[in-house]
């Protein structure tokens, strides 16, 4: 006969000494992966621990470059400043984080060594050629946003045109500095204004090129021009290397401070929905300015951009879909003037290539010429 305890059946099975093995099965298990994990998280520790004491990161090698090279610049030590800028740790280094190393072996080298200098300044060394006929390189600075660089690769029977707010600008024998023609509520969208505007800007020109006033085309420009021409498109810009959507341009321009974040937010929002055609970074640019589909393009891009946020990037898009327009990539996706040697990319103010730049400007013995438009 069965006693009765008052207790159910289920409270007595859980605890039958055929159940309990199972429980501490279970705690054992629980406690062996508890054991395990600890110690691999006190191996990792001690792992990170080592590598930062005796294994330095990439990183903070190529960093350790980097300001090794700003300080022998910033000192006038030029040809330390140009092994440095050669270090082997940089033939690592690839895609966006190669800017600084192309620019500062093109500025050292043009320092050390006089006749690569005279190049960039006089385009001695460039042939004639006629698929260059009746091309006008145009830049704009504005309140003093970049220096006045020397144009690198010149085109040959080619004239150079800036326009500024300051006309008493370094022109290197080469650039014509002439008064901004529209002043807009900002520097930055003064210039906007003339790399939308070169149909009005220069009406006899059949091929016009911008360039950002920190762009210096070191080699290969004519040969990029040359299959603008036969590309039968208006416009030439660069494929975004690192982002093809607009919103994620608009984040990106919000993170760095590109433009007050209300005022991207608001001209996204006005635009509306990506019109999937494609991100283009817009420092460097070809125009055809006798196609028929130029003028209502760069009418409709600078128009969202007077509406709305400066950042070009953002509205050429919607300018391309609006007109059903299309863009000749200049490079192959993935390069851009930071990555491609083909161009250096100066920083806008830093003071070790300011001093290069002074350098240079008292060092010229290049006669100024000042071309009269």
């Amino acid at each position: 006969m069965i006693r009765n305890t008052g207790k159910s059946v289920q409270t007595l099975l859980r605890n039958s000494p055929v159940n309990r093995p199972i429980s501490w099965l279970r705690k054992f298990r629980t406690w062996s992966s508890h054991i395990r994990q600890k110690a691999n998280s006190q191996r990792l520790v001690l792992e990170l621990t080592f590598r930062r004491k005796h294994k330095p990161t990439f990183l903070s090698r190529t960093q350790q470059a980097v300001n090794n090279a700003f300080r022998a610049m910033s000192d006038s030590r030029w040809g330390e400043a140009y092994n440095l800028w050669r270090d082997p740790v940089s033939s690592s280094i690839t895609g966006e984080q190669q800017q600084l190393w192309h620019a500062g072996r093109t500025i050292t080298d043009w320092i050390l060594h006089p006749p690569t200098f005279l190049e960039a300044t006089t385009g001695s060394y460039n042939p004639p050629n006629k698929n260059l006929q009746n091309t006008v390189v145009f830049s704009a600075i504005t309140s003093h946003h970049d220096l006045s660089w020397p144009p690198g690769e010149q085109l040959a029977s080619t004239d150079y045109i800036r326009f500024t707010d300051n006309l008493d600008l370094h022109t290197w024998n080469t650039w014509q500095n002439r008064p901004l023609e529209y002043r807009a509520d900002s520097p930055v969208r003064s210039a906007r204004w003339v790399k939308t505007h070169p149909h009005m800007l220069l009406p006899e020109t059949r091929w016009a090129i911008w360039l950002d006033g920190n762009v210096i085309p070191v080699e290969g420009l004519h040969l990029l021009l040359t299959d603008f021409q036969k590309s039968g498109h208006p416009i030439a810009a660069i494929p975004h290397p690192l982002r093809t959507r607009v919103d994620e341009e608009v984040v990106e321009c919000i993170r760095r401070g590109k433009d007050d974040p209300a005022t991207i937010k608001e001209h996204h929002s006005m635009l509306g929905e990506d019109p999937a055609v494609g991100l283009w970074e817009t420092n460097v640019c070809f125009y055809d300015l006798h196609h028929p589909h130029l003028k209502p393009l760069l009418s409709a891009w600078w128009s969202f951009m007077e509406l709305g946020s400066h950042r070009d990037q953002i509205s050429l898009p919607y300018a391309v879909a609006k007109t059903r327009s299309s863009i000749h990539p200049l490079l192959p996706q993935g390069l851009s003037t930071r990555s491609d040697p083909r161009f250096a990319l100066l920083p806008h103010k830093n003071t070790a290539f300011h001093k290069a730049h002074t350098h240079l400007h008292n060092a010229s013995v290049i006669p100024q010429k000042s071309k009269k438009p």
